[in-house]
């Protein structure tokens, strides 16, 4: 199994190595576990030494890529080396060695680090030649997470820039006032007194009692005047009249049950003798 590293990145020392003695705990016993370094024209992390350290601990053999232009001195540890690349492109020289160095039913695989992938353009580069190739690709740096690239179809791709939303493209749902509300008897009757009461007030309702639950529901249906009923008041008027008892020779008077609405509409009837004595 042949795992290239890629990038110069100062990952935690502590987590990559405990990845990649995982890695060489999985290989079996009849595999390989060896490893590609690549130096670029920068000096390699402190993380990136480590890793070589512990490769040459634990005797894994590796092979080293460096660049031609003899602008770094070649560390102390390349002559523990298999064997060292001096390249024009160290990182484009490492896509192809990878490709074709293993046995042909040899796995691989790519461990990244970068501090900051989005922005490392030569590690990118070297990613999408990688995936391309159907060669894993694994951060090293974030717990081995596998790195991969997703085609975004033309129709979701955004050509135009996104604009800041205003006031008017949001709609505030204001609430409905409770006289704009339409009732059926069926949902008034499903409500107790004290919210019956409740509406009758808010509403300037006023049924004929306060006390009925039917009452207030007639009231707010505006089945009943919003009035209370109105109050005929009955009132017994004598009117002295010349005649007399045939009996006694007394003059008896001659009565009328007069009936007063509320709006002061009267109207007066003659009672008999009889009717007058039930009431008088």
């Amino acid at each position: 199994m042949l795992y290239t590293l890629i990038g110069n990145g100062n990952a935690n020392k502590k987590e990559v190595l405990s990845s990649l003695a995982s890695l060489f705990d999985a290989v079996g016993e009849d595999e390989d576990f060896w490893m590609i370094f690549v130096d670029g024209d920068q000096e390699m992390s402190d993380t990136y030494k480590d890793i070589v350290q512990w490769s040459i601990k634990n005797s894994v053999p590796f092979e080293y890529v460096t660049s031609d232009s003899g602008n770094l001195e070649i560390p102390e540890w390349t002559d523990k080396a298999d064997y060292c690349h001096f390249v024009k492109s160290p990182t484009a020289f490492t896509v192809k060695l990878t490709r074709v160095r293993p046995q042909p039913d040899e796995e691989r695989a790519v461990l990244i680090l970068s501090d900051d992938l989005d922005n490392d353009e030569e590690v990118l580069s070297a990613i999408e030649k990688f995936i391309d190739l159907d060669i894993p690709v694994y951060d090293l740096g974030n717990q081995m997470v596998e790195i991969t690239f997703e085609e975004v179809p033309e129709d979701e791709t955004i050509s135009t820039p996104l604009e800041t939303p205003t006031a008017d493209d949001f709609h505030i749902n204001v609430q409905t006032p409770e006289e704009d509300i339409e009732f059926t008897r069926e949902d008034l009757a499903e409500l107790n007194m004290v919210e019956l009461k409740a509406m009758v007030q808010s509403r300037g309702v006023v049924p004929r009692d306060l006390r009925s639950k039917e009452s207030m529901i007639d009231a707010l249906m505006g089945t009943v005047s919003d009035t209370p009923e109105e109050v005929v008041e009955e009132v017994l008027v004598q009117e002295p009249v010349q005649e007399y008892d045939t009996k006694s020779s007394t003059p008896v008077g001659r009565f009328y049950l007069v009936k007063i609405d509320a709006d002061g509409k009267a109207e007066m009837r003659l009672l008999t003798a009889k009717q007058a004595a039930l009431v008088y």
